[in-house]
């Protein structure tokens, strides 16, 4: 990227946190950082001299004291769902979580056999009519280009950014779908029937172009995902598959 009339060759790091960082590939040194989620209500923005994120008072959970509403939820406001990126347009293809937890840690805590033991109750959900999105950022200018909204949170699907213009996205609720790069708008979709749990790939065989991609598991992340938020609990009706899908270009 371009600063102060000088290229410099950056590293774009979108956190779970709700902010993405750039920072000189050189040497690590934070250049710049900016907040790409809605909901974030644990950090109010990010020191322009160090870096550091800077924490809300009374953000921090107490053992023993009621659940607190904190966001983004503990899956982050991006997850294992990477993101894509475009060379040519210099755009970033980010998918993403709008989901928060009420969340409280245990004043004693008991170990029980098959129970996570983490002295922390947590139940998620979107404070938002669409809990995944995709966004598409401009790393250089720090701006969000455009927005795409989906009812499920996209947890692990990840983007794939093609030559030609498409950016694919898989979600939680089985759905694989083609987006338009310049504004996102989407232009195709095929219901896979199960969770997409793994980014969509692209390869060619015998000068034909494939896309290809996996679905299924991750009940334990999906019940997490939904918690006891209505509009989520579809979800938990999905099947959870296991299947590799694999898609031609047309003639």
């Amino acid at each position: 990227m371009r600063r102060n009339g000088q290229q410099i060759p950056v590293t774009f790091q979108p956190q779970k946190t709700g902010f993405y960082f750039t920072l000189d590939r050189t040497n690590g040194k934070f250049i710049a950082a900016k907040k790409f989620a809605k909901n974030v209500t644990i950090w109010s923005g990010v020191d322009p001299e160090t870096g550091r994120l800077i924490e809300n008072p009374g953000m921090r959970p107490v053992a023993g004291a009621p659940p607190m509403n904190v966001c983004p939820a503990i899956f982050g406001s991006r997850n294992w769902a990477h993101a894509a990126y475009n060379p040519k347009t210099n755009l970033v293809f980010l998918p993403g979580m709008e989901m928060c937890n009420r969340y409280s840690l245990a004043k004693e805590i008991e170990y029980k056999r098959g129970a996570l033991y983490i002295g922390a109750d947590f139940v998620a959900y979107s404070p938002e009519e669409n809990a995944g999105v995709v966004r598409a950022i401009d790393p250089v200018n720090q701006r969000t280009v455009w927005e795409w909204w989906t009812r499920a949170p996209i947890q692990a699907g990840g983007t794939l950014a093609t030559a030609g213009g498409l950016v694919f996205v898989g979600t939680q609720d089985g759905k694989l779908v083609a987006l338009n790069q310049a504004n996102g708008k989407p232009v195709w979709e095929f219901s896979l029937g199960a969770p997409v749990t793994g980014p969509p790939m692209s390869f060619a065989v015998n000068g034909k172009q494939h896309i290809a991609v996996i679905t299924g598991g991750g009940k334990v992340t999906g019940d997490l995902l939904v918690g006891d938020d209505p509009k989520l609990q579809y979800l938990k009706s999905i099947p959870l598959g296991g299947t590799l899908t694999v898609f031609g270009l047309f003639e």
